[in-house]
């Protein structure tokens, strides 16, 4: 456990379900970034659309400070099994 929360992610051996098969631009996994940490030299960083990223995390029923992907496009993904994929633009 790191932080107080359960690690992200599947458990050791199995895949998430998705594979990427072209990385698209500037295509990053984000969260909403090092707040209040400033003082310290960290910049904030984080998600560029923060309102997206939580409207997308709430539909799914995730806490605000689980990870998103964001892409500025041609992302390919393709699915090894069930999965839900939700978008939003800016």
């Amino acid at each position: 456990m790191t932080g107080g929360r359960e690690p992200l992610g599947p458990e050791p051996g199995r895949s998430l379900g998705v594979r990427v098969s072209r990385a698209g631009w500037s295509t990053t996994i984000q969260d909403r970034g090092r707040v209040g940490l400033a003082h310290l030299g960290v910049g904030r960083s984080g998600c560029v659309d923060p309102d997206g990223a939580s409207r997308v995390l709430r539909a799914l029923g995730l806490d605000d400070a689980e990870p998103v992907i964001e892409t500025a496009g041609g992302l390919v993904l393709e699915a090894q099994r069930p999965v839900t994929v939700l978008a939003s633009s800016w």
